[in-house]
């Protein structure tokens, strides 16, 4: 059976959790891997001003 992988849109299959970036197509590995990196700038941007 496939699942989707949480948060990151790519799909797994279901009892192997390494294999999920492995088994994709490079160019969803780079849309997985864009996705991620507008979330970690999103959240960057959100704690700069707390101190």
């Amino acid at each position: 059976q496939r699942s989707e992988c949480w948060g990151c849109g790519a799909v797994a299959l279901r009892g192997s959790p390494n294999s999920a970036l492995e088994t994709l197509p490079m160019e969803d590995i780079l849309k997985v891997t864009k996705k991620q990196m507008m979330q970690l700038q999103k959240a960057k941007s959100r704690y700069t001003g707390i101190d």
